[in-house]
């Protein structure tokens, strides 16, 4: 079953994404020549400042609430508004234990509501958990000019996951000065390519189809590119030790519980027709 479409709170990730972007770049002048880490662990801190300031604003459960009214205009609104009350955005960034494991460095997760119809609609479930996720690799261009390759462990892990990969791609603008200024995120998906090309990439600077953060997320949130897999997402992508971002949208409290009655909406012409029998 297809998960409930989120447009308008898709796009609100990615505006906060975008900003933390230009966040990082700011910070960056203050710590030149960062490495891929520094790099993703100081974007994780300006993405949660991000969501702090949707989620205290409202903004993220009326995002939510626009995504419920367009999917089941039938429902009476009050009845959608009960469900998204209380939305928050977080983020979370893991430690780095095991990438051997996987062949990635980053996984990156979007945990939000689904909700789907139930008993002819008169009823509404909720899960809180339906995720997607893309596992990655972090690269930095080196002073060198050269972008770092991947180890052996890498190009024995990664054949089975490429379908669900991307390079993730950092490099400076002043390549050849103090390395302070920071370009947008350029990412890398492997798509139907094979361990031997992306290495060939990395090594030739060429990518064939590079795209930029609100590319890869738009993707990422309408279920074009990553994983819904649970059972791949906690194995390769976000398991309990291995380096994650994960974003969640969750309920600050308990939430509207995991199935819900719901009024449905009344027409002004049924208004109109039960007056006229009155």
């Amino acid at each position: 079953m297809k998960a409930l479409p989120i447009p308008v709170l898709g796009a609100l990730i990615i505006t906060c994404w975008a900003n933390a972007e230009r966040a990082l770049q700011a910070s960056l002048r203050d710590s030149p020549d960062s490495d891929e880490e520094f790099i993703t662990r100081l974007f994780q801190s300006k993405l949660s400042l991000e969501f702090d300031e949707v989620s205290t604003s409202g903004a993220v459960a009326q995002a939510f609430l626009s995504d419920l009214d367009r999917t089941f205009p039938h429902v009476e609104h009050t009845s959608l508004t009960a469900i998204s009350n209380g939305l928050v955005a977080t983020v979370s960034f893991h430690d780095r234990v095991t990438e051997a494991a996987t062949g990635g460095d980053l996984g990156i997760v979007i945990v939000r509501p689904d909700v789907q119809e139930v008993y002819r609609g008169s009823d509404l479930n909720i899960s809180d958990d339906y995720q997607r996720g893309i596992l990655c690799q972090a690269k930095v261009f080196r002073r060198n000019s050269k972008w770092g390759p991947l180890t052996r462990k890498q190009k024995q892990m990664l054949p089975s996951r490429l379908k669900y990969f991307a390079l993730l791609l950092y490099r400076y603008a002043d390549q050849k000065g103090a390395r302070r200024d920071l370009e947008s995120f350029i990412w890398q998906l492997a798509g139907d390519a094979t361990v031997e090309q992306l290495s060939q990439w990395l090594v030739s600077g060429q990518f064939p189809n590079p795209q930029n953060s609100q590319q890869i997320l738009e993707a990422l949130i309408h279920g074009t590119i990553g994983t819904d897999d649970k059972r791949l997402i906690e194995m390769d992508i976000s398991p309990p030790l291995r380096p994650s971002l994960v974003i969640r949208i969750r309920w600050r409290d308990d939430g509207p519980g995991k199935n819900v009655h719901v009024q449905q909406r009344v027409s002004h012409l049924t208004k109109q027709q039960v007056h006229v029998r009155h």
